[in-house]
C-alpha cells in the first residue's frame, strides 16, 4: 500500500502512521512545504523520515495550483491512499482535486474539542471565501470512494470514524533506539507553545511550570521540561536560567512515551497539550497524568472558552487537574 502524506505537523504525520502501518509493505512519500515550519519542526520531520523510511519532498509554497502541479508530477496514480490533517484549507485543496479516491483525515489533536471556527479574525469577505471554498473541497471530498477519520476525541463527522490507538507505537519501536531515553522517578512535563501563540504570557506561563517544580520537588522526583518544536529559545533559556532540565526531543514526544509504559513512577504531565490524553489512551495511570490549570482571567485572547473545554474534558475523563 503506498500512502502520500500531506500532513503538517510531526503530531499529525505520526497520527498517519498509526492509521497506516498495517502491513512491512506500507510506504510512505511525505510532501513537506518548507516554508511552513521551524527549524526545530523541520528536524523532527527528518527523525521521523529516517526512524520510518518515510520519502521527504520538499516543496516551496507560493501557490496552492502551483504546489499541486508539483505533487501531481510525482506520479500521482501511483499512490493508493492520501493522509491529510483536518481543518486545513490547503490539504483539503489537494485531497478534493487529486485524483487519488482513498482518503484519511487525521487526528490535530486536543484541537478537535473546540468549536472551530473557519475565517475567524478575518475580514467578512474573506470570512465567506474561505468557508465557501472549504465547503466545496469537504464536499468533493466527501464523493470520494472512501474517507475515513482518525480522531482520538468525538468529533462531528459523516466520514468512517476511527478511534486512534496509540498502543500500536509499542509494538513498532520495541526494538527502535530513540535519541533519548527517560528513567523511573520522572516528573516529565510536556510545553506547549501557549505564550508563543498569545493565549497567556509568557509570565503566566513561566510561573505555572514553576508550580509544578515545586509540586515535584515534595516527591524527590527528577523533573524534565520537554520543550515543543514550537517553543522560543527565550522561554526555554528562561527555564533554565531557573535551574529546570530542558529537553529537545528528535520526535513527538508520544515515541518516548510508548517506551517507558513498563516504569512505575512516571509521571506525565503539562498545562494542556495533547500528550496529557494520548499517555492516557496508552495506557499510563490517570492518577500519574497531571493538567497544570490556567485560571481563566490569565487568559489574553478569546481562547479561555476552548481551553476550558479541555480542562473539562480531562476532569470528565478522571485525570488530575491542578490549580495552579
Amino acid at each position: 500500500m503506498k500512502y502520500l502524506l500531506l500532513t503538517t505537523s510531526p503530531f499529525q504525520t505520526v497520527n498517519a502512521l498509526i492509521f497506516a502501518f498495517k502491513a512491512s509493505t506500507s510506504s510512505f512519500t511525505w510532501f513537506i512545504v518548507i516554508n511552513f515550519y521551524s527549524d526545530s519542526e523541520l528536524e523532527q520531520i527528518k527523525f521521523l523520515s529516517s526512524l520510518f523510511n518515510i520519502k521527504l519532498v520538499e516543496i516551496n509554497n507560493k501557490t496552492w495550483f502551483g504546489d499541486y502541479r508539483n505533487i501531481a508530477s510525482h506520479n500521482i496514480n501511483d499512490f493508493d491512499y492520501l493522509i491529510i490533517c483536518p481543518n486545513n484549507h490547503w490539504s483539503a485543496f489537494h485531497a478534493a482535486f487529486l485524483p487519488i479516491n482513498k482518503v484519511a483525515i487525521v487526528d490535530d489533536g486536543a484541537h478537535s474539542l473546540s468549536n472551530f471556527t473557519i475565517g475567524q479574525g478575518k475580514s467578512f469577505w474573506k470570512k465567506i471565501l474561505l468557508r465557501s471554498s472549504y465547503s466545496l473541497f469537504q464536499l468533493l471530498i466527501s464523493k470520494k470512494e472512501s474517507v475515513d477519520r482518525l480522531s482520538l476525541f468525538p468529533v462531528n463527522t459523516t466520514f468512517n470514524l476511527i478511534k486512534t490507538d496509540y498502543k500500536r507505537l509499542s509494538s513498532w519501536l520495541e526494538k527502535v533506539e530513540l535519541d533519548y531515553s527517560f528513567q523511573n522517578n520522572t516528573a516529565i512535563f510536556i510545553g506547549t507553545p501557549i505564550s508563543e501563540v498569545g493565549v497567556i504570557a509568557l509570565e503566566t506561563e513561566i510561573k505555572t511550570i514553576k508550580f509544578s517544580v515545586k509540586y515535584f520537588q515534595k516527591m524527590n522526583k527528577q523533573y524534565i521540561y520537554v520543550a515543543h518544536s514550537k517553543d522560543s529559545v527565550q522561554k526555554c533559556r528562561q527555564l533554565d536560567d531557573l535551574g529546570i532540565k530542558v529537553l529537545r526531543l528528535g520526535g513527538p514526544i508520544e515515541l518516548y512515551l510508548s517506551k517507558i509504559l513498563n516504569l512505575s513512577d512516571i509521571s506525565i504531565c503539562s498545562i494542556s497539550s495533547t500528550v496529557l490524553f494520548t499517555a492516557g489512551n496508552m495506557g499510563f495511570d490517570l492518577d500519574k497524568i497531571i493538567s497544570f490549570r490556567v485560571n481563566e482571567s490569565f487568559f489574553l485572547k478569546d481562547y479561555s472558552e476552548k481551553y476550558q473545554k479541555i480542562f473539562d474534558k480531562l476532569q470528565s475523563l478522571h485525570y488530575q487537574v491542578i490549580e495552579s
